[in-house]
């Protein structure tokens, strides 16, 4: 894999490619994962608009991946936005308990809707890659687009959904405030409705590059 990246080709004898978490690919990166789609691979892609930051404190930083105009050109967009969710898992927040007159250092789990809960209709159960779960915690996710004239000719299949009582915001402070909101941590505004949150696109894919010069002659490679 770490040849993909270098030179703007992926393993000729690898049929999957995961892309992890990635941040300001460069266009022989992006051509690399372009190619192996037009050689019939399968593309694994985790990507978000976002990086979020634990140090004193939850906030989150844009991130650009370096693939919103490649994923747009196969009608696929991801918000800039981090969905909540009221069916979430909770969070070990640090607090204290008075144990006769002392105070003791204790951790309280609390609900925290950028953990969004999946279960039931949030999980396909009819594709093999979601069957076999029963629940699926998805940490700050953000909602998926499918334009679908550009995917007309394709099966789109929703993978990952969150429930009817998630909304979405587009605050990078993600540190809970239970004083205020004592019930989740933050303000419920904006429609509640399901989220997508993974997808899969199958069929046939036209090169993001078609008429395009390539990278790997711009580069001399």
């Amino acid at each position: 894999m770490e040849r993909a990246w270098a030179d703007g080709q992926a393993p000729a004898d690898a049929d999957m490619l995961l892309v992890l978490a990635p941040e300001m690919l460069d266009d022989k990166q992006r051509f690399a994962i372009d190619q192996f789609l037009m050689r019939g691979g399968s593309v694994v892609l985790a990507t978000a608009p976002f990086n979020v930051m634990l140090a004193q404190g939850i906030s989150a930083r844009p991130q650009d991946a370096g693939l919103k105009e490649w994923l747009a050109h196969y009608g696929v967009n991801i918000d800039d936005t981090l969905v909540l969710d009221l069916r979430n898992a909770m969070l070990p927040v640090p607090a204290t308990r008075n144990i006769g007159g002392m105070l003791v250092p204790d951790v309280r789990m609390l609900p925290y809707p950028h953990f969004a809960d999946l279960r039931d209709d949030g999980l396909n159960a009819q594709h093999p890659l979601t069957a076999s779960l029963g629940q699926l915690t998805m940490t700050w996710a953000s909602p998926i687009h499918v334009d679908a004239e550009k995917n007309k000719e394709r099966t789109v299949t929703e993978l990952l959904k969150s429930s009817s009582m998630s909304w979405v915001s587009a605050s990078t402070d993600l540190l809970p405030n239970y004083d205020a909101y004592p019930q989740n941590g933050f303000p419920v505004s904006g429609k509640r409705e399901p989220r997508l949150l993974a997808v899969a696109l199958e069929r046939r894919f036209d090169s993001f590059y078609a008429g395009k010069p390539s990278p790997l002659a711009a580069s001399g490679k």
